[in-house]
């Protein structure tokens, strides 16, 4: 019997679409943007991935463009 030598496949990134209430992601804010991280209470590092709750408010910034998932 062969053991399977294939990787296995990454996860597709999540889209905006697709994400629920209480989901776990990692965020980028634009680099022109300055955002309050409403969980840490700090703010978000332009360019740099942060792990986030979805809550509406992420939503909004997702949609808004302000934030995007990384």
């Amino acid at each position: 019997m062969a053991k399977n030598t294939e990787s296995a496949a990454a996860a597709p990134a999540p889209s905006i679409t697709n994400l629920r209430l209480g989901d776990s992601v990692r965020v980028v804010v634009q680099p022109d943007v300055l955002l309050i991280n409403t969980e840490s209470g700090g703010y978000y590092q332009p360019g740099v991935p942060t792990p986030a709750t979805v809550t509406a408010t992420l939503l909004r910034r997702l949609q808004d463009g302000d934030l995007a998932l990384a």
